[in-house]
């Protein structure tokens, strides 16, 4: 069953890219497959909640990007991108903080 679901993925992802290529770039390609999975993976490391989560939060992070591209006549993929790693890096600052001051609390 492990085997087959990885293969299933493999090929979804493998498909994916070949179509959003096509559609939208390679560089935002790459940033919606790495930069949701990376945000999600700081908070959670149970595979079938990170699947959940980083889908969800790439689809949200897409919409309000296309939302704040279309409001400010920006372009689509550089604003979806730009939003993309702002939250990465939000994520991590909070990530370092959270885990600080777990730190101090058990000296």
């Amino acid at each position: 069953p492990n085997r087959i679901l990885y293969l299933v993925i493999l090929c979804m992802v493998a498909l994916s890219v070949v179509v959003l290529i096509r559609i939208v770039g390679i560089i935002l390609v790459i940033a919606l497959l790495t930069i949701p999975s990376s945000i999600c993976r700081q908070f959670t490391y149970n595979m079938k909640k990170l699947i959940i989560s980083s889908i969800v939060t790439g689809i949200i992070l897409t919409l309000t990007g296309l939302w704040i591209s279309y409001l400010l006549d920006l372009a689509s993929g550089a604003t979806i991108i730009l939003l993309l790693a702002l939250v990465f890096l939000l994520s991590f600052f909070i990530k370092k903080a959270v885990t600080a001051v777990r730190r101090l609390k058990t000296r």
